[in-house]
Parts: C-alpha cells; structure tokens; sequence
C-alpha cells in the first residue's frame, strides 16, 4: 500500500470522527503485541552479543593457528627426540643443552609476540608422551615440566591429538593453578612437515574477557545478560563484578552466583529455563519473582557449548511504550475538534515519514564520512516504502559490520605476516605494504606508496621476466634477487608473486618477499670453510687443487710452466709444544702473510694442514724464476718474529719444488712429487730448497716399502732383541747386558737401527717396539735364570711415549709378575733429554719406579740439559758416560777431564757410572785408573743374539762361578 493511499485513508477517518460517526473509535494495544515486540528486541540483544563472542572467539583461533606457523615450534620439534628430553640438576633446576637454549631464544621472542597479539593466560607445549616442554607465562618462558601419563591422556591432551591440523579444541572453564584465575583451554594439535604429531600447544585464556565483552554491551539498568556453559556455571553476568576463586565459586550451579539464589532455587520454572538453556535450545519464557512475571530470552553459541540469556522485568517491557489508557484518551479527544485533530494528525503523519528519512539521511552522512557506529540502526515500523527502506538499512549495516570485522581479521593477518607483502597495480605501483616490508627496507610506508617497483630493484629486467611469466598463466616462485635500500643497500630476498584478478580482469600484482640475508650468509660462510683456511684465510688444498687443475688444463696451449713449491717449517712443532698453540697459531699466521708478500697477484699461497702450505706459481717461463721465489721465501721467513707476549722466535722452511710437465702433468702428481723434494730437504739439514728428481721417487717409494713392512714388523715377528755386555771394571766380570732392538725385515739381514728407529720414531710405533722389548727381555731373563745361568741385570731404553704413560708402573710390574721375576732383574734407561722435557713428571715416575726396587740409569749424560742440582734429585742409580767423551778419551785432554769429573760427581752422588762406546784396551785403563765402574762397547763385544749371548757369557761365567 502506498503512503499517499494511507495518507488519505486516515484523513478520511478522522473526518469521519469528528463528525460523530465514531466517537468511540480506538485502537486497540494489547500488551501481547507490546511483549513480543520486546521478547524480539532483547533476543537481537543477544544475537549481536553472539556476534561480538563469536569473533573474539575466531580473533584467538586464528592468532594461535598462526603461532603454530612460528619457525620455533618448527626448530623445536626437528630436534631429535633425545635432544628434546628435559634434565635437571640436584637442585632441581632446569638444565638446557646448547641446541635447547636456542630453540629457547626463539621460543622467548615468539611468546612476546604471542602476548602482543591476544591475551593469553599461559601457553604450554606438550609432546604426545605427555612430557611438557616450555610454558609461558605473561609472555616469557617460565618453566618447563613433565606432565603425568594419566595427564596425557585426559580431557585436554586427547580430544587435541584426535584433531586434524588447522583445528582447535576448546576445554570448559578451569580454575588455572599458577595464575589463580579461571580460564579457558584453547588446544590445537602440533602437526610436523610429515603429517606426523608431535604433541599439543596448550593456551590459556581468561574467562574475565568474556566478563567484559558483556559488561561493555549498552543495556538498561533493568535488563541483565549472562553466559552459561553446559554444566550450569555461570561465565559472565552483567550486573555486578564477581571475582570466579576457589574461595567462593562452587563449580556446580547457576544459583550460586546469581544475585536473587533463594527466589530462583525455589522457582521450577526457571530451572527449566536453565535446563532447556544447557541443552542448547533457544527460545523465550517467563517465571515468576517477587510477584512479577521476568521474561527470558536465550540462545546457543555453538563453538562453545554455552548459551546467553537476557533477563527483562515485565514493567520494563512496557516501559517506554504508550499506555493503552493515554492512547484512548487521546483519541477520545480527537473528537473535541475536526480541524484541530485534522491539524495534528497530519503533522503527526508527515513527521512520521520525515524523521526515518531524516534519520537514514544522518546515518548515511556518518558513514561517507566514515565514521562507522554499527549501533545506529533505524527503528522499523510497517513494512510500508519506509519501512523497508530502514530495513533494507539495517541490513546494510550489519553487512558492513561484518565486512570491517573482516577487514580487521585481514589487517591482523597482514600484520602478523613473517614475509615481506607489496600490492602493486597494473602500472607497477605499489598501492600496499605490510609491517614486515616495512621492516625489511627500513623505510616508512608514506615513502613506499605509489613508487614503481623498479624503483627497488637493482635489476630492472628482473621485474619484466617476473610479468611475462605470470602472464604466461605460471606461478612465479622463489626467484632470488635484492631489494634496493634508500642508502643503497642491497637486500637479499625471494621472491613469489601472483597476479591479482577481478573476474577476468587484471588488477594489480601481489608480491611476497623472503628475507634469505641469514641464508646468504650461511651459505657464504659454508663456502669459505669448505675452500678457505679458517686460521690464515688461505685456500684450502680442495681450492688449490681446483685452480691446479684448471692451469693445467691450459697448460699445453702456453709455452710456459707451472711450479708448485710445498714449504713445511722447520722446528714448528717444538715451537707450538714449548710455547703454546695460541703462539703458534701466531707464527702460522704471520707465515702467511710473508707467503702472501713473496708472489705475485695471479699466484696462489695455500695452507694444506699443520706448519705446510703450497705456493702455486703461474706462468713460469725459466726455473731460475723459481729458484728467485724460493730464496725469497727462504729468507722472509727466516726473518725473526716477536710474538704479541714478547717473545722472539726463530724459524725456517724446508721447501720441495716440482714443475709440470717435468715433474707430473696431474695435481696430485705435482703436489706428491713437491713433497717427497721436501722431505729429502728436510733429511739434507733443513733450511733449504729441493728441486725433484727420480732419484728422489725411488727413495720415496723405497721409504714408502719400508713404512709398510715397519707398521707388520711386530705381528710378522720380524724384531730381534740383541744384548751388548757390560763389564765390571773393578770386579773384571760380567754385570749385566743391554737390550737392544733389531729388524730382520722379511725374514733377512738385520735393518740398521739408524735406518728404521728414527721412522719408527716418526710412524708412532716407537712405543709399541718399548713394549714388545719389556714383554721380550722379561721372558728371557725368565729363561736364563730356568737354566741355571747367573742372575745378571738386563736393561732396556725407554722413549719419551713410553715414560708418558700413566699406568707405565703397572705395565712394568704386569710384565715381572707374569714372568716370576724380582724388581732387581730389570734395569729402565732413560735420556737426559726425557728426563729434563718435564722434572716434575719424571721424578713422580721415577720415584714409583724406585719404590719398587727396579734400576735406573741415565744414557748418554753429558750431551743433555741437566744440571748438578736436578740430578741431586734424581732417584737413579747409574749414569751412563757419552760415547762422543770415550771416543777421545785418550787424545783430548778436555774430553778426559769432563769424564773425570762425571765420575767423580756420580760417586759423590752414590751413583755408579758406565762408560759407552769403549773399543780400545787404552781406553779401558785409562777408565779403570778414573774409577769407572763399568764398560760397555765393541771391546767386551757387539750387541748379539740372544743364543750368541748365552754362548759366550753366560756359560762362560757359569763355569767361572
């Protein structure tokens, strides 16, 4: 019906009245018209309260299914699981591993983030053994705890693990034991990059919230909301504060919280009402409180299980409305005048339909100003043209509510982006920008808006390949490149982008950009360890045999050569054992640098390992070229050197050269034929620089055999022991012999000593020879003495490996106990310069040696390092005297008067002294007249077998005896 057409109808009504057809004409209100009216305003009430829960309810679901995407949860669970387990100390405090303290620092910046965006109570991580893994608490990590196996599986843990990824469970209220609130479990199941589970993140939010949402909803002081989950607990009520404690809270029933508990618990209707409200019904109803009728409107909320009501008193339903009596009267004095009720009703009728338009007129204004107040709805009358006009209003409203709520949902999301987000149209421009952008090109967004893309890239084809890709119907994906800073910075990012369609039409283009600088850098760095020294910043062997390769590839089109030179200093090692590897990484390093300054540009210096680096000499045309360079490399490094404690040092280089195509067409022939030129420098005295020969690879092949067959020599059986008597001057009798080692390699002649034990020295098997002598000389003094011959003392020379071992005494007593023999049968020589490298080790052992009753002796005194006053302290009982003295003793007066004096020192001493190397009857009387007590040398006899030994002088001195 048209609004003149009614317009006109009422007139004629009136007219009608007040000519007296009808004065009795009333409209009747009835107060059932007025109620449902009312009963639908409060349950709009409580449909926009859902809304408003609702979408707070989605705002958390969605910041915790994004916190899920964080890279420490990631990084976490990648661990393996034995890494992941918690220890604790005896104090019971937590303690981390270097790989949990940086999944830590992740799990920290993640949490703050986290409380930022909504407003957790606490968060907990928990694998699906139940074991919980970090907590957080206001927004940091305050503790991490094992949850029980019944825990695992409860309520909580269970109904999260059952769900798929993307999904939340949410538990009914609890009251929350660290932060004594009650709070609600928002749990979502942690799904890893396999689809596997690996446990559940744990999130507690307050109920207090929803507390608040209720209270800041606009309501009369007659109207109450309150929430109720299925068990009958009251969430929120909006007339009063009330504070859910273990104190006053019981857990079991509305009443108990409600203002009116004895009204309502002696009212059956209105447990009904709460019944029908727990089982998520919806609807109206009244009971009865206080002698008036409270009407009640509820509805379910879903996601929650729980449902609204909304309470209203029935005098307030009416409230506000025009009383039936009013209405009649003022119709009955409609009557009293014609023109006059004519006037008014008119006025009344245009008003009517002016002021909705008036007020859609305002709100539409409001909004084109942008001012959106969703709560200026148009109150709906009949359904005439204006009245669906504001319904129609109404409508748009609440669309456009929806819509900014999505907006929002969409900004957070925006906001919360890890990767960088341009939006650009079709020109190139960039129309948007998220936070992360922002933070990646340190700039402000007005100064990002509206500039061209190309603006920000280095390469400007990079931008036109991106287009014609898209435009080819393809994804761009992951394509590295950098953003260009304002100070001129480049960026390293990837880049994905995607073209932006509205229906068929082309919009815009959508980029996200990785931030790959850390990625970079790993990389970088992983590429200088795998071809870079890390001490000396020189190629590595892998890069020099690289760049050895591509040169000799070039090599037959050049007419020049190539020299490799391997340089390996001199006394290196003495230097980094005396002062320390700090001091020697020191002298490593400024080796480089004078390396470094010898060359020229296109040349190489490499470290290959240890106190040995490579030089790498292109383009040689004649070999006195590299002698030049070998000489000067000579002398930069014999150059003294002060270290930074202030230490001065000198070292030198032995230096082997090899040149292609002479001396090998490969890299690895180059660099082996370098080193074995080397070796012979180093054998040759040191300092000095080789040239390789064949000669050399014959006797590198050859030492190689040997090596070889030495590393078998002990399991083939191929060592002999060999014993060299020692005489007693005074006595002009047998004392004991020495036991000396002897190589038949493969079963022939016997290796000279001079030959294999300083390899033997080299190879590390020095030490394995000590202890196949002890085990040896022990059986065979267990022998002689089975046979009836006299008890003579053996001896045996200890190395430096041997004398160093801590359990050396055991060894020693292990071998006389399996043996059957006493202490005394054993005598354990030592150098001057074993003893000297450490006093104070030397006299430990020495003395747990002596405890046991076993001979020491000193060999080769005289040419060390000892003092009067270390060997005042030693607890040995022979000095042996130098050969290098008894060679001359009886020519050169000096050697003679230092021989007398050793004497007669060690007798001062109580120490008995034996002479080396005599092989003259001149030499031994001249020793008997000095008072030495023994000899030993090829005048008694040269070290022999073992049988020859027994020959010669044990039987003979058996029969003597």
């Amino acid at each position: 019906m048209s609004i003149p057409f009614k317009f006109i109808l009422l007139l004629t009504l009136l007219l009608l009245a007040g000519l007296g057809v009808s004065s009795s004409v009333s409209f009747t209100f009835t107060e059932e018209a007025m109620e449902e009216s009312a009963l639908t305003t409060m349950d709009q009430t409580n449909h926009d309260l859902l809304h408003k829960i609702d979408l707070f309810h989605k705002k958390i679901q969605s910041d915790i299914l994004m916190s899920l995407e964080h890279p420490a949860f990631k990084r976490y669970f990648d661990l393996p699981e034995t890494r992941r387990g918690n220890r604790f100390d005896n104090e019971n405090r937590l303690v981390l591993t270097t790989e949990q303290l940086a999944v830590k620092a992740d799990l920290d910046a993640w949490a703050v983030s986290m409380q930022k965006r909504f407003p957790i109570v606490e968060s907990c991580l928990i694998d699906q053994g139940g074991q919980e893994h970090a907590r957080i608490t206001f927004g940091r990590i305050a503790s991490i705890e094992e949850f029980s196996s019944e825990e695992a599986q409860n309520a909580f843990f269970a109904p999260a693990m059952a769900l798929p990824e993307g999904r939340i469970h949410i538990q009914y209220p609890y009251m929350s034991q660290d932060a004594n609130k009650w709070v609600f479990a928002y749990l979502a199941p942690i799904v890893l990059a396999d689809g596997s589970k690996a446990g559940v993140f744990h999130n507690e939010i307050p109920v207090s919230l929803f507390q608040e949402l209720i209270r800041q909803h606009d309501m009369d002081k007659n109207s109450r909301l309150f929430l109720l989950d299925p068990s009958g607990v009251l969430i929120a009520d909006s007339w009063r504060d009330f504070s859910m404690d273990r104190k006053n809270t019981p857990e079991t029933s509305l009443q108990h919280y409600l203002p009116m508990a004895t009204s309502l618990n002696a009212s059956p209707r209105f447990t009904a009402i709460l019944e029908r409200m727990r089982q998520g019904s919806s609807g109206a109803d009244w009971y009865e409180e206080g002698g008036e009728r409270q009407h009640v409107t509820f509805r379910p909320l879903p996601t929650f299980g729980w449902s609204i009501g909304h309470i209203r008193p029935h005098h307030a339903l009416l409230q506000g409305k025009t009383s039936l009596t009013n209405v009649r009267l003022a119709f009955a004095l409609t009557t009293l005048g014609t023109l006059l009720a004519t006037i008014l009703i008119v006025w009344f009728q245009v008003n009517k339909i002016a002021m909705p338009l008036r007020g859609l007129a305002r709100s539409a204004q409001k909004i084109a100003d942008g001012n959106l107040d969703f709560n200026m709805r148009i109150q709906v009358g009949d359904l005439d043209e204006v009245g669906i006009l504001a319904h129609s209003f109404n409508r748009m409203l609440l669309t456009l509510s929806q819509t900014t709520d999505t907006k929002e949902f969409t900004e957070n999301i925006l906001r919360a982006m890890v990767d960088g987000l341009l939006v650009l149209d079709m020109d190139n421009r960039i129309r948007r920008v998220n936070r992360a952008m922002l933070e990646l090109l340190e700039e402000k967004e007005e100064n990002l808006l509206n500039r061209h893309l190309d603006s920000l890239l280095p390469d400007p084809e990079f931008c036109a390949t991106m287009f014609r890709d898209l435009l080819a119907n393809r994804l761009f994906r992951s394509q590295e490149t950098a953003f260009r800073t304002r100070d001129g910075r480049d960026v390293a990012v990837s880049i994905s982008s995607n073209l932006l369609r509205h229906g068929d039409t082309m919009t815009g283009m959508v980029i996200l950009a990785q931030d790959i600088r850390i990625r970079k850098n790993n990389e970088e760095q992983l590429h200088f360890l795998a071809n870079f020294d890390v001490l000396t910043r020189l190629p590595n062997r892998a890069l020099l045999q690289e760049r050895l390769s591509q040169t000799l590839v070039r090599a037959p089109w050049r007419t020049t050569s190539v020299g490799v030179l391997h340089c390996a200093l001199d006394r290196f090692k003495s230097i980094n054992d005396t002062l320390g590897h700090r001091s020697g990484d020191e002298l490593l390093k400024e080796t480089a640098n004078r390396l470094r300054a010898c060359v020229r540009g296109g040349d190489t210096v490499a470290r290959i390992g240890g106190d040995e680096f490579l030089v790498l000499l292109m383009d040689v045309a004649r070999a006195e070229d590299i002698i030049h360079v070998a000489k000067k490399i000579s002398h930069a490094i014999a150059m003294p050197l002060t270290l930074s404690n202030g230490q001065e040092v000198f070292v030198t280089a032995s230096i082997g050269i090899s040149v292609s195509p002479e001396n090998g067409s490969t890299p690895d022939e180059l660099l082996k034929n370098a080193n074995i030129a080397t070796s012979h420098a180093k054998v040759q005295g040191k300092n000095q620089f080789r040239f390789f020969s064949a000669e050399m690879n014959r006797k590198g092949a050859e030492r190689l055999a040997m090596e070889a067959d030495l590393r078998r020599a002990v399991e083939r059986g191929e060592l002999e022991a060999h014993y060299q008597p020692r005489w007693d001057l005074r006595r002009d009798c047998l004392a004991g012999a020495e036991a000396l080692v002897r190589w038949r390699r493969g079963g022939g002649k016997p290796v000279s000593p001079a030959d294999f034990l300083p390899l033997a020295e080299e190879l590390g098997l020095i030490e394995s020879f000590d202890l196949w002598m002890l085990e040896n000389v022990c059986r065979q003094a267990r022998q002689w003495r089975d046979a009836g011959y006299p008890h003579i003392r053996l001896s045996i020379n200890l190395s430096h490996h041997l004398f160093g071992r801590k359990d050396l005494v055991e060894l020693i007593r292990r071998a006389l106990d399996e043996n059957g023999l006493e202490p005394d049968a054993l005598e354990l020589e030592l150098t001057e310069a074993i003893v000297m490298r450490d006093v104070t080790h030397a006299m430990s052992s020495l003395l747990s040696l002596r405890e046991m009753w076993i001979h020491l002796a000193v060999d080769d005194f005289g040419t060390g390092y000892s003092s009067f006053s270390h060997l005042r302290r030693l607890p040995v009982h022979i000095l042996k005297i130098d050969r290098s003295f008894v060679r001359e003793i009886t020519t050169n007066k000096e050697d003679a008067a230092i021989t007398h004096a050793i004497i007669t020192m060690a007798h001062t001493l109580n120490l008995r002294t034996t002479a080396e190397g005599a092989e003259e009857q001149a030499q031994r009387d001249l020793l008997t007249s000095l008072g030495c007590d023994e000899l030993q040398g090829y005048l008694i006899s040269r070290p022999v077998p073992a049988a020859e030994m027994e020959e010669k002088f044990l039987k003979s001195t058996q029969r003597t005896g």
